[in-house]
């Protein structure tokens, strides 16, 4: 093989490496923001962040509040609450109890938290928005209510 020839392959090689690391990275990105405390009660801080979540693979690029719930106690609570949400300025969830949500037990000190990867627990996010398709459906706000902290030892 002549020099060209093999200039040609390793840079054809270099190329090739470069963008399969590149695509493997983003494969599934977030960006984020930071935390905003929604709300405390009974030892448990509410916070949420805005992220875009983005999987490359599935074609998903969407807007989510992901929430976060901080155990400040020295001792293991349960966590429900209903998620509110209105869409284009209508409430789509107040007369319902479509997104009330099941029990979560939080160990004393521990943080439970939402993410972008579709195998994590939609309870802890709240759709907002798709960013690479035309929708009409835009979430105008959201709210925590009948947020409860029980204790584990009153069970």
């Amino acid at each position: 093989m002549n020099t060209q020839s093999l200039n040609f392959w390793s840079g054809f090689k270099l190329l090739f490496v470069a963008t399969t690391l590149f695509s493997v990275t983003n494969v599934f990105s977030q960006s984020n923001t930071d935390w905003e405390v929604i709300t405390e009660h009974a030892g448990i801080i509410v916070s949420k962040k805005l992220t875009q979540c983005v999987d490359v693979q599935e074609g998903i690029d969407n807007d989510y509040y992901l929430l976060k719930f901080e155990n400040t106690n020295d001792q293991e609570v349960a966590v429900s609450w209903k998620n509110e949400k209105w869409y284009n300025g209508n409430c789509a969830t107040c007369n319902s109890n479509e997104d009330a949500v099941k029990p979560y037990t939080i160990k004393a000190k521990e943080v439970l938290q939402g993410g972008c990867k579709m195998m994590d627990d939609n309870q802890l996010r709240v759709y907002v928005k798709h960013n690479n398709i035309t929708s009409n459906s835009k979430l105008s706000n959201f709210q925590l209510v009948n947020l409860r902290v029980t204790s584990k030892n009153q069970y």
